[in-house]
């Protein structure tokens, strides 16, 4: 093989192309990810970084002294993938051809068909720092889920000062992710 492609920019992505780099790759490496940035920690997006106290460049991935000698075409989603002919199509209508492609896109939030004003969701740096900026002392704010996220958004909101509710269950994804006992352990700290 000549060339692989990563659809997928984040941890898994990233993690792919070092994997390859680490067993002997010597081939091109193309990595396409529809956010602008480069891979990024998105755990301490819902802590440090949405209280300002982390930057993003502490939660990037590579290491000060890696290269992974990848072409990094990032702000383009892909959005169609011939498999058998090995090619990606961007939403720019661009396509990338290589002898291999890799599918690490990861999760996609939620979302509402239109995003009213004051609704949030929280996967991107992007999100962050829209949902930072309401981060208001005094201000109410209703977290929908009560998974790892939502709660820790929820905790983050209330150490800021803000009145939070947290719609969820315990059935929700914290019993099935760490089963009961955590669960519970979790829940009882909020």
């Amino acid at each position: 093989m000549d060339s692989v492609t990563i659809v997928g920019a984040g941890a898994v992505g990233h993690a792919c192309a070092a994997a390859l780099r680490a067993h002997g790759y010597t081939g091109r490496i193309t990595v396409l990810g529809s956010e602008r940035h480069r891979p990024y920690d998105r755990p301490p997006l819902c802590r440090g970084f949405l209280t300002g106290q982390t930057t993003i460049d502490e939660l990037a991935l590579e290491a000060p002294d890696e290269d992974l000698d990848a072409d990094w075409q990032l702000g383009v989603p892909a959005v169609a993938l011939n498999a058998a002919a090995h090619r990606v199509t961007l939403a720019n209508g661009r396509t990338v051809d290589s002898d291999a492609v890799v599918i690490a896109t990861g999760s996609a939030a939620r979302r509402f068909a239109t995003m009213p004003r004051g609704v949030h969701t929280l996967r991107t740096v992007e999100d962050a720092l829209a949902l930072r900026e309401e981060l208001l002392p005094g201000a109410r704010m209703v977290v929908v889920g009560s998974g790892v996220i939502g709660l820790e958004v929820a905790s983050t909101a209330r150490d800021m000062g803000l009145d939070v509710t947290v719609l969820g269950s315990a059935t929700d994804a914290l019993c099935t992710t760490f089963g009961a006992t955590v669960a519970d352990a979790v829940f009882g700290l909020h």
